[in-house]
């Protein structure tokens, strides 16, 4: 028996479902710290165990399987096995904005603004207080931005604005982001 995944991250004080496969029939043991709990898998050999809304991260552990046989066949799940241990993380998403590469550019140009935080989120930010553009941060926890090219017949100090953030996956959160901002100077030609 296995979890089918041994690692997410949710909202603070939300609940997920956690996903196990094997022994179709088989009673699986599961321990979330200071309890015990059981699930029994279905003909076709999954079944979920539904967490309690969580406010800190938790820690799985499947501990037993029993099977559905006579006599019942019962296995202790040695300590450390692959894909025994389920690791929830619970908090918002969060982004940072760094600023751009190069803070002044000349009309005709384009610059780019780096945007730190929470992998595969979508963070919404604005330019000059203007209409919610958006990005999304890349696996990697970071994302350039490039501009569109900035023409203008007067020096113009345009300022972006991060002002949301929602994480990605089937239950999403969100949160609203507040004094994370960078100038980008365009200099007339």
């Amino acid at each position: 028996v296995e979890f089918v995944f041994t690692s997410a991250t949710i909202c603070t004080n939300a609940s997920t479902n956690l996903v196990l496969n094997g022994t179709p029939g088989a009673t699986v043991v599961i321990n979330e710290g200071s309890a015990n709990s059981t699930v029994t898998l279905d003909t076709a050999g999954s079944g979920q165990f539904a967490t309690q809304n969580l406010a800190n991260p938790t820690t799985y552990t499947l501990v037993e399987v029993t099977g559905n046989t006579t006599p019942a066949c019962n296995f202790v799940i040695p300590a450390g096995t692959a894909n025994s241990v389920a690791v929830i993380s619970v908090g918002l998403p969060s982004a940072t904005l760094l600023g751009f590469a190069d803070p002044v550019i000349c009309s005709g140009t384009t610059g780019t603004f780096t945007i730190q935080g929470t992998p595969n989120a979508t963070v919404a930010y604005t330019v000059n207080g203007g209409a919610s553009q958006s990005a999304v941060i890349e696996p990697s926890g970071s994302v350039d931005v490039q501009t569109p090219v900035q023409s203008f017949l007067v020096d113009t100090v345009l300022t972006y604005e991060l002002t949301g953030i929602t994480s990605a996956g089937p239950d999403p959160c969100s949160d609203t982001i507040t004094g994370e901002s960078a100038t980008l100077t365009v200099n007339a030609l």
